[in-house]
């Protein structure tokens, strides 16, 4: 069977990438991904073809974590805008709020790319892009609409 493709899409303009992140929380910590340029983002992934944005985040998060992801609900939308090298991005990243498996530490099954770790809410300004500080403290129903634009000059 083939694998289906991530979905990243070459445009002439840059590429287009559709991805999810998990929003999980426990005891006023966050559960971040380290790089290893030490960016801290959310946990999660692109979506693969033909695949909706919950299934890619539950095999997103297990793939991280090896943990299931639970009581999912879509929390914000970000439009992305960024540059890497020479490279421009547009993204459309779905996060939504969940729970897993409380634990200090998790072993992902992909390459050691990233690093899982609690962050403490606290320090929340260390997340990548800073559009996602906005969610720390929102308790809201309704989905939230973020723009971020990285390549913007100022």
């Amino acid at each position: 069977m083939k694998i289906p493709n991530d979905l990243t899409v070459s445009l002439p303009e840059g590429k287009l990438n559709i991805r999810v992140a998990a929003w999980l929380e426990h005891e006023g910590q966050l559960l971040v991904s380290r790089f290893p340029n030490g960016r801290l983002s959310l946990p999660g992934g692109r979506l693969k073809f033909n695949e909706n944005s919950v299934a890619g985040l539950k095999r997103e998060i297990f793939e991280e974590l090896q943990q299931p992801v639970s009581d999912l609900s879509l929390m914000a939308i970000v439009e992305n805008f960024f540059d890497i090298e020479d490279d421009s991005f547009h993204e459309l990243l779905f996060i939504y709020r969940g729970s897993v498996p409380y634990q200090k530490q998790y072993r992902s099954t992909e390459p050691q790319e990233q690093t899982i770790l609690w962050l403490p809410l606290k320090q929340i300004e260390l997340l990548r892009p800073a559009v996602l500080q906005e969610l720390a403290e929102y308790q809201g129903a309704e989905i939230l609409h973020l723009i971020n634009r990285d390549n913007e000059e100022n």
